[in-house]
């Protein structure tokens, strides 16, 4: 997206919120918010940008988006059947391929029909074995701890894809930065005596 993008797609927003958005009212603070709205938004097609937009405007008429919520919509609006996935639907689909396939033969065919993350979480959680061979007594205990597990890794991937792309490149090189390797405080008496 492109800063004459922005100002467009600000003065759209600024029309739909009559009395709840301010733009076009000050020179000094428009620049700011257009170099704000840019900085979040400067990854994306200025067509997605304006369809998550007006999605926005039809669900929450009285509240003006932010740049936040414009790419929180691009990324619901982009998601695929398997990240949509609840965990229930992982947990039903898991135990009904191994119910079809058994695990000792068909674990190809359990692989092959679960996505990533039911795979992931059900290894998690002990493996297809440990879940083919659960006591009816301790199904309930597995399936709330396979929730959790579930969850935490939809919750991780989603937190991550949550960023533009160019934000998401900037967090994740400063992590690698600091993995293993801490940066010394400036000023700091790092010798030991």
């Amino acid at each position: 997206m492109k800063k004459p993008e922005v100002v467009k797609l600000l003065s759209f927003i600024n029309t739909s919120y009559v009395n709840n958005f301010s733009y076009g009212e000050d020179d000094i603070i428009d620049d700011m918010m257009e170099s704000t709205w840019h900085d979040f938004l400067k990854d994306y097609d200025y067509k997605v940008i304006a369809s998550a937009a007006k999605k926005h405007i039809i669900n929450e008429p009285n509240f003006p988006p932010n740049p936040g919520h414009l790419v929180n919509i691009i990324n619901e609006m982009g998601k695929t059947e398997t990240e949509k996935e609840s965990w229930k639907e992982a947990w039903k689909n898991t135990i009904q391929l191994i119910r079809d396939h058994g695990v000792q033969f068909g674990y190809k065919e359990i692989k092959e029909g679960l996505s990533d993350r039911a795979l992931k979480a059900a290894k998690m959680l002990g493996g297809l074995e440990y879940i083919a061979m659960l006591p009816d007594k301790e199904i309930s205990y597995a399936q709330n701890r396979y929730k959790e597990i579930y969850n935490n890794i939809k919750a991780r991937a989603e937190d991550r894809k949550a960023l533009p792309p160019s934000h998401r490149q900037e967090v994740e090189r400063l992590s690698e930065g600091l993995r293993g390797n801490t940066p010394q405080l400036k000023g700091a008496n790092n010798d030991k005596a």
